[in-house]
């Protein structure tokens, strides 16, 4: 489930500039829609497992929330990781408006850091049953090449 939808990212960028990052250079011009579509789409699948990987650390993934903030932050940074995803994808160009939007997507990073160490919270979310009381542990598991075998190891993430 991607926390936001084509039309979102549409909203939120211009159809021009999404149509200029879907492109790349082996691409016959125009670009067919569908494939532009299918880019799209991936973009924000991708964007939305991203964010997971950091929410699983305190929430029930995906995310639920009906606080009007909270679905806005959802939405506004599966955009940018979308985005970035179609820049790197297309190839990222130094000193064009690439630079910005790669700004903009580590700032995401930046707060999704930040919310999978408990530093900020989403609103309207809950956290985790195990998380929130605080009494299981989260388990790593490390993979020795050397020995071939998985040992646990239980750390608490904070």
């Amino acid at each position: 489930m991607a926390y936001a939808t084509s039309s979102d990212l549409t909203n939120a960028y211009s159809a021009s500039l999404l149509g200029r990052l879907c492109v790349r250079a082996d691409d016959p011009v125009p670009l067919d829609p569908a494939v532009q579509d299918a880019r799209v789409a991936a973009a924000l699948d991708g964007g939305s497992g991203v964010m997971d990987g950091y929410f699983q650390a305190g929430y029930n993934v995906p995310v639920q929330t009906s606080v009007p903030s909270g679905l806005t932050s959802l939405r506004d940074c599966c955009c940018v990781l979308a985005v970035a995803t179609l820049v790197g994808q297309k190839g990222y160009v130094r000193g064009s408006e690439d630079e910005s939007l790669m700004v903009r997507a580590e700032t995401w990073r930046a707060w999704l850091r930040d919310v999978s160490k408990g530093i900020v919270q989403i609103p309207g979310a809950s956290a985790s049953d195990a998380n929130s009381t605080g009494s299981a542990p989260r388990t790593a598991f490390l993979v020795s090449s050397k020995c071939r075998y998985i040992r646990n190891v239980d750390r608490r993430f904070r």
